[in-house]
């Protein structure tokens, strides 16, 4: 069972870490995945209660991890979204591209006003 201040250490932890967490894209979930798992596993290794924090910290850790690949996976549903714009543009430009040398050898062919040998 959690001391008072141990409940409060763990609410404090869930509402003020987590975001702190999110906002980090540069955070090495492994790591901490990792350091939560030792800390936890020396608690239970010993006699005391702190195994019960540790677990939530851990617990914890997970949610932030899900959490970011959750908006990692949004991210990048946006992005490929955009990409494929993109890529719609890049072709209709392509096409006006092709048409307007396709229209260029035509007129140089028929000896049109704009043939290679005059400048405009």
């Amino acid at each position: 069972m959690l001391s008072p201040q141990q409940l409060i250490g763990c609410l404090l932890h869930h509402q003020f870490l987590i975001p702190k967490i999110t906002s980090l894209q540069s955070l090495d979930l492994t790591k901490l995945f990792q350091e939560e798992h030792d800390r936890l596993n020396q608690a239970l290794d010993g006699t005391d209660h702190s195994w019960t924090a540790l677990t939530l910290k851990l617990c914890t850790s997970l949610e932030t991890a899900n959490k970011l690949v959750q908006s990692t996976n949004s991210n990048v549903r946006l992005l490929s979204e955009k990409v494929e714009g993109l890529e719609k543009i890049i072709k209709r430009g392509d096409s006006a591209v092709a048409a307007a040398k396709a229209i260029h050898v035509s007129l140089n062919q028929k000896g049109g006003p704009f043939n290679g040998s005059q400048n405009v």
